[in-house]
């Protein structure tokens, strides 16, 4: 039974033991009937909250894992931002759910990077096109049977074809089709196999048209993975203009070597310190060294010493940066004296500093000994002037000045410069074409020579033959002008007298033309009222015929008078006057014959054109009255022609045609033995043709034309 232990305060042993007794039945029947009672509503309490957790349990899980499957279907449909929503804890679901959520982080990250490669691969592959379409030089790719694979606008330019696709198409083999010399090619692999890649490869190619042209090449072999060749890339540029430029170069240093050592003038080139550099032969001869003689010796060694400060004024000068154009003296190798004319040039550096000297050089040591001998020829040149009787002066090289003129007592002279010589010696009316002569000479730097009035010293106007010679220096340049003025007065008087003598003349002679037409017309009007008063129809056409001759030759002296060139006749137009003259006569039969002309612009004197217009007159009268009978229509051509040193003149139908029996120079008629007597007169021949009608060709050589 139980038992209760009793303590004194502060003693560590019970002093009292107390056990009391009570009856298990008792004591546990209330405890039993609870604990029966108890123990059933527990199991269901258990049982219920088992449920419950399982249900709740169910709930939570479930729902996490159907959205974690969620995330895992859209991450699959390809939603990158697809993530689970679930808390990152510590549990497994929790785990799962931070792997998911990582997993879908990398996805989404390496899509991002992947799409900006991508974006990058694009710009890339622009700039790349926009390079390799735009690109100046040539881009190109070729295969290792030498076949072009692609190539960009610019190398299809170069290579004179259309398009990248002509180009692959057309070309099939490189080698010969392309490279102007194969073994290029060979040496251009060679190079690339050796040292894996050429650069700046200089070679010929041969264009579509066959045209070459230079190129400089840049290429490299490109290989595969097991060191295959798979194609060679490269870059071509032309250079034809800069091959051309350097071969222009070389040519014009070889002509500047050669026109400086075989110059006839000296040159000589010094440094800095005025120590030679080089000189040419030209120079060594004169001063009778040779060129290496001279080389690496200062320009110094070569003066006197009287002349050493103005050598030192002179290097001052070029010190300076000056240049100059001097006379300067030399010692010989033998001693003796070389004048020269110098042109010197300084030279710099990179820095603007004196550098050296370029000079060329001239030999005057006989001009210099020749002055005595030049200034007693301008004392002769200034007798002659004294004793001539021109009118002598001295022009600037733009005529702008006159610098000196000899009178002669014709126009007021000048011994100093004047610049307005043209208002105070040349005519008003004349200082136009002065001043126009004086140009053209200037600009062709030949002779002036011209007629022109002056203003003489007492006033009046006079006329002079003026020429003056221009002096040219070495280069061809103008220096001045020397002239002479010859009085021509006098005889410009008797010219205008004979050209008035000879207008009076003209006068003169186109009214005798004028009264022999007057008279030549009065003869034909009354040929033409006598005509009237025959009744014998013979004797009339006798008459006519009479009148048309003599009106042929009035028609001559009537263009003579109203021509203002009284030697010659227009035959064109004289033609014309007397067919329509012709045709008048003969009234309305002339209406059924066409009257054509073919004649050039030919002129005639009077002496050729009076007898052309009689057998004109004749042989178209003759047309006119014997090959059209009745109402017959048909046509005459009057044809003249110059046939190198003759002519050709014809008359021609197409009526019934000459007798074939009849001679024409043996006939009684006065008109067929009138123009056989002109041809002779023109020492002429004639020729009659009877086909298809009837022609007289007349071929003849005037005296004057």
């Amino acid at each position: 039974m139980p038992m209760k232990k009793i303590y004194l305060k502060g003693s560590p042993s019970p002093y009292l033991y107390m056990r009391v007794g009570i009856p298990e039945a008792k004591v546990l029947a209330g405890v039993r009937k609870t604990f029966f009672i108890n123990i059933p509503l527990l199991c269901l309490a258990v049982l219920v909250a088992l449920i419950l957790a399982w249900l709740i349990g169910n709930m939570v899980v479930t729902r996490r894992l159907t959205r974690l499957v969620d995330a895992s279907l859209e991450l699959a449909r390809g939603n990158l931002k697809a993530r689970s929503g679930l808390r990152h804890s510590e549990s497994e679901l929790g785990q799962l759910a931070a792997a998911f959520d990582e997993m879908a982080q990398a996805l989404e990250d390496e899509e991002k990077e992947r799409e900006l490669a991508e974006q990058n691969l694009k710009l890339s592959e622009e700039k790349y096109r926009d390079i390799f379409e735009n690109a100046i030089e040539g881009i190109y790719r070729t295969s290792p049977e030498g076949r072009f694979l692609t190539a960009n606008p610019a190398a299809c330019t170069i290579l004179g074809y259309d398009s990248s696709q002509e180009l692959v198409d057309t070309v099939t083999d490189i080698r010969s089709q392309i490279y102007a010399d194969p073994a290029d090619r060979d040496e251009a692999l060679r190079l690339m196999n050796e040292q894996g890649f050429i650069r700046n490869f200089e070679t010929r190619f041969r264009r579509k048209d066959g045209n070459v042209l230079w190129v400089s090449l840049t290429a490299r072999p490109v290989y595969d993975e097991k060191g295959n060749l798979l194609h060679i890339e490269g870059t071509s540029q032309d250079i034809s203009d800069r091959k051309q430029a350097e071969d222009a170069l070389r040519e014009s240093d070889e002509r500047y070597r050669v026109l400086v050592e075989t110059s006839n003038e000296g040159i000589w080139v010094m440094d800095g310190d005025h120590v030679t550099t080089y000189v040419n032969q030209a120079m060594a001869d004169m001063l009778g060294h040779t060129p290496s003689e001279m080389t690496g010796k200062k320009v110094e060694d070569f003066f006197f010493p009287e002349d050493m400060e103005f050598h030192r004024d002179r290097m001052t000068a070029r010190h300076s940066g000056k240049d100059e154009i001097y006379e300067r003296r030399f010692r010989k190798k033998d001693g003796s004296v070389l004048w020269t004319l110098v042109s010197a040039k300084a030279l710099r550096n990179d820095q603007g500093g004196f550098a050296g000297s370029f000079a060329m050089f001239i030999d005057i040591t006989e001009a210099k000994s020749s002055q005595d001998a030049l200034r007693l020829s301008e004392e002769r040149f200034r007798a002659l002037t004294t004793a001539t009787s021109d009118v002598v002066y001295h022009m600037s090289a733009d005529w702008r000045e006159m610098l000196y003129l000899d009178d002669q007592g014709f126009i007021p002279g000048t011994e100093k410069s004047s610049a307005g010589w043209l208002s105070k010696y040349i005519h008003p009316d004349d200082r136009d074409r002065v001043t126009a002569v004086i140009k053209e000479a200037i600009r062709s730097k030949r002779v002036f020579e011209f007629e022109h009035r002056v203003i003489r010293a007492d006033g009046s106007h006079g006329w002079v033959f003026s020429r003056a010679v221009p002096l040219l220096d070495d280069r061809g340049e103008i220096i001045e002008w020397f002239g002479a003025a010859s009085d021509i007065t006098g005889r410009k008087q008797a010219e205008e007298d004979i050209k008035n003598s000879l207008h009076e003349k003209e006068i003169l002679l186109k009214e005798i033309h004028h009264r022999v037409k007057n008279n030549l017309m009065v003869v034909s009007s009354i040929l033409n009222l006598q005509s009237e008063t025959i009744r014998d129809r013979k004797a009339r056409d006798l008459i006519e015929d009479c009148r048309k001759r003599v009106q042929a030759m009035s028609l001559v002296h009537n263009r003579l008078y109203r021509s203002s060139d009284l030697a010659h006749i227009n035959f064109r137009e004289y033609t014309g006057d007397l067919l329509a003259d012709i045709a008048r006569s003969y009234g309305d039969r002339a209406g059924n014959i066409a009257l054509v002309t073919d004649v050039g612009d030919i002129t005639f004197d009077i002496d050729t054109a009076m007898p052309l217009g009689l057998i004109m007159n004749e042989l178209v009268s003759n047309a006119m009255k014997h090959g059209f009978s009745g109402e017959r229509k048909g046509t005459i051509t009057v044809s003249l022609h110059e046939n190198r040193e003759h002519f050709l003149f014809a008359v021609k139908d197409d009526g019934i045609g000459f007798p074939r029996d009849m001679d024409f120079t043996g006939t009684e008629s006065l008109g067929m033995q009138l123009v056989v007597t002109l041809v002779s007169q023109l020492e002429g021949s004639i020729e009659l043709v009877r086909d298809n009608g009837t022609e007289f060709r007349i071929t003849f050589r005037p005296e004057q034309i």
